[in-house]
């Protein structure tokens, strides 16, 4: 039985990929919170509340579109190391790639994250 040779730079990666993970959730939890102690619910409170959050979904959608290009990159850089054979210049040369890819893939993220519809919704306090 033969088994499947694995590359020795999978261990760094998923050791990113894990760190990159627990970044974005992390960054993703700030939510203004709406402090009700001081003054009782209103029916618009609620309604508030309960209304679709649209910039939530624009988060959720730009680490999903993270998620999958960093999967695909991944799968890439496997395939081109592969390729690579023996040849050190060319895993160099590819690992470098990929680490540049990575930090597109983040700015492209950020960049998305930024066009999302930002907490306070224009009410301006009231």
């Amino acid at each position: 039985m033969t088994s499947i040779p694995r590359s020795k730079y999978r261990g760094p990666r998923l050791v990113l990929l894990a760190g990159l993970i627990v970044l974005t959730a992390t960054l993703t939890q700030c939510r203004m919170v709406t402090d009700t102690v001081t003054r009782p619910d209103t029916g618009a409170d609620i309604a508030h509340r309960d209304r679709d959050n649209s910039g939530s979904k624009c988060f959720k959608k730009c680490l999903k579109e993270m998620f999958k290009a960093l999967e695909k990159e991944e799968e890439r850089h496997e395939e081109i190391l592969d390729d690579c054979g023996r040849n050190k210049a060319c895993k160099r040369a590819e690992n470098e790639r990929y680490k540049e890819a990575i930090k597109q893939i983040i700015a492209d993220r950020k960049k998305c994250q930024e066009e999302c519809h930002h907490q306070g919704g224009g009410r301006g306090g009231r």
